[in-house]
């Protein structure tokens, strides 16, 4: 069950604004049984307004009519293609907010829009803003400043990966290189929930590694994440492909310790550095390994026992050659329920 709060000024702006609650199941059809009233009176019938503020088409059915599409609340799919679907292939082009519908909105019909955490409604959409509650940022704070203090690691406030590439590439100026990373926020399997659309994506890893490449961004043989977020090793049901831990393990090189559930912190108020998985899930390391196979495969050369007047015999002959492939694959090691990140600290 969802529950979205609106503003109803358009029955009678000129008198009153009054909040109210709309109840709505999974992508927005109505439920009968939960009819909102006003105490003055208000006639609610002539009100169009109502899932994820968008209008609604009653003389079509539970339609709603987004900036650039049509909505079926019923179907939990819209109408027409994705605008964008040719720079987001991966995702399906009638999916209503990527099918990612318990913490996201859909941004006028062509892009999810996260609301992880704790959002007022009239913090919906604004710039800057990033779901984050003052807990949270108060908690993830000070398990930064914990470890800045214990291990003299450099400690930065970030809400974009432009600001954690930025960040690290500071890192890498003043320090030659960087061992080790830790991530305190939101985050799922397909990368860092920041700010809007500015988090730290599955996609972004490409930018992570461009900056590598070039070097400026340089990390050791060891280099390690801790991400203190959760499912961003679980590949779920609207992730295809790699969970983002994985990816930017098998990117990267480096090891990643990471959560296949939801996680917390086991003793927020003092801030220990020691985490645990609420409900299902496990923490796992993540390791780059190669893979060496072996094939054979049959080759026509020429025939080295000819001579040039030998022309009865085969101008060329079969070989068999033996060839090495070598690919990378991510080693996934069960680490358990609960963790401490100073176990796993590289210096």
């Amino acid at each position: 069950m969802f529950k979205i709060a609106n503003f109803v000024s358009t029955l009678k702006p000129s008198t009153s604004s009054k909040r109210t609650t709309l109840y709505y199941p999974p992508f927005g059809s109505s439920i009968p049984e939960l009819q909102y009233a006003y105490s003055d009176g208000a006639d609610t019938s002539k009100y169009r307004f109502g899932f994820n503020n968008q209008e609604q088409d009653a003389e079509l059915g539970e339609y709603y009519a987004f900036e650039y599409r049509i909505h079926d609340a019923r179907l939990g799919r819209f109408l027409s293609v994705d605008p964008l679907s040719m720079e987001y292939s991966w995702n399906s082009t009638y999916a209503f907010a990527e099918n990612d519908v318990v913490r996201c909105i859909d941004l006028e019909g062509l892009e999810k829009v996260a609301l992880s955490g704790s959002v007022p409604i009239e913090l919906y959409n604004t710039p800057g803003n990033n779901h984050y509650s003052a807990t949270n940022v108060k908690m993830f704070k000070k398990q930064g400043q914990r470890i800045s203090k214990l291990f003299g690691f450099n400690y930065s406030q970030v809400t974009t990966a432009q600001e954690i590439i930025a960040t690290l590439i500071n890192e890498t100026k003043n320090n030659g290189s960087i061992s080790y990373i830790a991530y305190f926020g939101h985050g799922d399997a397909s990368g860092l929930l920041m700010q809007d659309q500015k988090g730290f994506y599955t996609q972004t890893i490409l930018l992570l590694k461009e900056n590598l490449q070039s070097g400026l961004i340089k990390f050791t043989s060891n280099t390690t994440f801790f991400l203190n977020a959760c499912n961003t090793a679980n590949s779920g049901a609207y992730v295809i492909g790699n969970s983002f831990a994985k990816e930017l393990c098998l990117e990267t090189g480096a090891t990643v310790i990471a959560a296949t559930g939801t996680m917390a912190m086991i003793d927020p108020k003092n801030a220990n550095g020691k985490f645990k998985i609420v409900g299902e899930g496990n923490f796992v390391k993540l390791t780059k390994v190669k893979v060496v196979t072996t094939v054979t495969e049959e080759i026509w050369v020429k025939n080295p026992e000819k001579s040039w007047w030998e022309i009865w015999k085969d101008d060329k002959v079969k070989k068999t050659i033996t060839k090495e492939i070598i690919t990378y694959e991510v080693k996934e090691t069960i680490i358990g329920k609960e963790i401490s990140m100073d176990d796993y600290i590289v210096k």
